[in-house]
């Protein structure tokens, strides 16, 4: 009797995983997500955000929450990375902790940036890129590092120390261009 008890127990977690694996394939697929890795998934929703109509994707320190009127989708983000997405501004800002790809507007979107991201002195990043729609740029930065970040934009200049902990805010907002 007990080997009935737990071949039958197990026979449902295994049908339950089945279930919960369906549904988050069936997630991706409603937006055209599934087979992407988490920096595809993250590219797609910051440069195509006007194309999610009902999605709602918000990067946190440790995952990126996917949500819309039927559930939400989790997916945890890389152990030694970090996604910081910055809107340097001239006039307009908002205030944000938690970066929303899809409802998020920065002040000057395409418009083309020269960025340097340094970590211990040696530049990690350094070119010019073009900032979305929603006039924000994202880059992957090491996790749990201090990063000096510098962005110039039409002879107008911004600077700003970051860590990129657990408990920093993957939206940017405050880098006033001067």
């Amino acid at each position: 009797m007990k080997k009935v008890i737990v071949i039958l127990c197990i026979m449902f977690v295994t049908f339950l995983s089945s279930c919960n694996q369906n549904e988050n394939q069936d997630f991706l697929l409603r937006y055209n997500l599934e087979g992407m890795t988490i920096y595809e998934v993250i590219h797609e929703l910051e440069v195509n955000n006007n194309d999610f109509t009902g999605l709602t994707a918000v990067i946190k320190t440790n995952q990126l929450l996917l949500s819309d009127e039927r559930g939400d989708f989790v997916i945890i983000m890389p152990e030694n990375e970090f996604y910081i997405s910055i809107a340097p501004y001239i006039n307009n800002t908002h205030p944000c902790i938690y970066h929303n790809m899809l409802t998020c507007q920065g002040d000057l979107t395409n418009q083309n940036l020269n960025v340097i991201i340094t970590l211990n002195e040696e530049q990690i990043i350094n070119g010019e890129f073009t900032t979305y729609d929603n006039g924000f740029i994202g880059f992957w930065i090491p996790k749990n590092e201090e990063v000096e970040i510098t962005i110039e934009y039409q002879h107008l200049f911004g600077v700003m120390h970051f860590v990129s902990n657990e408990s920093a805010s993957t939206c940017v907002t405050n880098m006033r261009l001067d």
